[in-house]
């Protein structure tokens, strides 16, 4: 326990922006507000209810290529097999 409260302190609300940028530059960007509703949210995890089994029909039709140009920075990418493993992989090891 020799580490700075400081550092403790920033990793936590390094985490709380980062679940708030989720939420505001991609979740409430791209899907209108009456298609989701958030349940629970902490600082690693998120629950929500969206009114389609497919993500990607949610989309805003009129902003769905900016969605398609931007979808790697919030999700896994999955152009090719070997990017969509990596990615997978990646995002279950920072879980």
């Amino acid at each position: 326990m020799d580490v700075p409260i400081q550092i403790g302190c920033a990793v936590y609300d390094y985490a709380k922006l980062r679940m708030l940028e989720f939420y505001y530059d991609c979740i409430d960007k791209y899907i209108d507000r009456s298609d989701f509703q958030y349940l629970c949210m902490d600082t690693d995890s998120a629950y929500i209810a969206f009114s389609a089994k497919n993500f990607e029909d949610l989309i805003k039709p009129e902003i769905k290529e900016d969605y398609l140009k931007n979808k790697h920075k919030g999700f896994p990418r999955d152009d090719t097999k070997e990017t969509a493993k990596f990615d997978r992989e990646l995002h279950v090891f920072l879980k």
